[in-house]
């Protein structure tokens, strides 16, 4: 694997020496757990087991010097240089694995083996339960059935504003619109449990183009889920500076919060985005990436003195452009900047049981904005998908 492990919006999180933050996969037997972690490792490091019944635990570290060490039932160890030097892993019951990927440093990967009688150990359930973040798998043609739910549904609640449930061989969907159909059902029926869902394409070629290419790792979806990550790491690792405004993280100067009294000094409802000399057509492509993301619940677009409602009702995103128009245009006037940044581009405000998120699309007095529910979105998710969307209006690229 190349060097590359360095994220597009920052640097990756660092953990506190001596600590790792324990990131737990799980998922049914083969749901795609292992591809999904190559996927963000940007390399078939992981081999596919078929559902071997005998499948170990697998740890991934970040290392200077990649390698191998397997603990034996027996109670013994063997060190190997990779997969491909150790043949069977009959046996086997823990695999430590060290591999580059710095863009991972602040965690430890722990896969959990599940089995082909559906049963799941309470050993296994303890170590869903005490991860920092958690990825549940699912495959994307079958997603979320009763079983997962069930195995789910049983994991602690504050869990769930750092969890993602990942949608695994995306590419084998048929037709574009096959995913949108996918993530609204997901959002209906599993959004209490997770922050959002994000689709995987593990085919192992394309995962082996990623180690050289950031073009095929947008493909494969491991950047946007490894951006996600990255996210839930900062807020768990970086203290608050005040209570009850968040603590800006790192990379993230352009954070603000509302004053104590919890109100904007100066906000009229009735302020008009400011105006650009011409407005661009809106992709379609917005408004179903807008409704795909849990939590999101008004979304809009702002350009050339129009509003695009992409999400929610028509009054609530009036009142909720207006607002995000005041924020990019009078930080410093009327709320509170953590961080003080001369030209930001993105900025998030706070509110009772809400987060409003803003940022400028392309050209002067275009934003894209999202209204979001705390409970079931984590901001770190919410940046990605608004930073996704102001990629799309400003390219016209999927």
């Amino acid at each position: 694997m190349n060097r590359k492990g360095t994220m597009a919006n920052g640097p990756a999180p660092q953990a506190q020496p001596g600590r790792l933050l324990r990131l737990v996969v799980g998922g049914e037997i083969r749901s795609g757990k292992s591809t999904v972690i190559n996927a963000m490792l940007r390399d078939n490091v992981i081999p596919q087991f078929r559902g071997d019944q005998n499948r170990p635990v697998m740890v991934v570290r970040h290392r200077e010097t990649p390698g191998l060490l397997v603990h034996y039932q027996d109670g013994s160890l063997r060190p190997y240089r990779s997969f491909a030097d150790c043949g069977s892993l009959d046996g086997a019951r823990l695999c430590e694995i060290d591999v580059y990927a710095p863009h991972l440093a602040a965690f430890e990967i722990v896969e959990l083996p599940f089995y082909h009688d559906g049963h799941v150990t309470e050993e296994t359930f303890e170590a869903m339960s005490a991860a920092d973040v958690f990825i549940w798998v699912t495959i994307a043609s079958q997603a979320w059935r009763l079983s997962e739910r069930a195995i789910v549904q049983r994991l602690p609640r504050a869990l769930r504003a750092r969890s993602v449930i990942v949608a695994s061989r995306a590419d084998k969907l048929t037709q574009s619109s096959d995913w949108d159909r996918i993530s609204e059902r997901l959002s209906i029926e599993a959004g209490e449990f997770f922050s959002g869902a994000i689709p995987i394409c593990g085919a192992r070629r394309l995962i082996a183009e990623t180690a050289g290419s950031d073009e095929q790792w947008h493909a494969s979806g491991g950047d946007v889920l490894t951006e996600a990550l990255s996210g839930f790491a900062r807020e768990l690792l970086t203290a608050e500076a005040e209570e009850p405004a968040p603590a800006a993280a790192p990379g993230d100067d352009n954070v603000i919060a509302f004053r104590a009294s919890g109100q904007p000094t100066a906000a009229e409802p009735e302020a008009e985005p400011e105006q650009p000399a011409a407005a661009k057509p809106v992709p379609e492509t917005l408004s179903s990436l807008a409704a795909s993301v849990y939590g999101v619940s008004t979304a809009g677009l702002c350009d050339g003195g129009a509003l695009t409602v992409l999400a929610g009702e028509e009054e609530t995103a009036r009142i909720a452009a207006s607002v995000s128009a005041d924020c990019l245009r009078n930080r410093r006037g009327n709320y509170q900047l953590i961080g003080e940044t001369e030209n930001s581009s993105e900025v998030q405000v706070r509110m009772a049981g809400h987060f409003l998120l803003c940022r400028r699309a392309g050209h002067d007095g275009a934003f894209v904005f999202l209204l979001c529910d705390e409970d079931h979105i984590n901001p770190a998710l919410a940046r990605t998908a608004i930073r996704r969307m102001c990629q799309i209006y400003e390219t016209g690229l999927i």
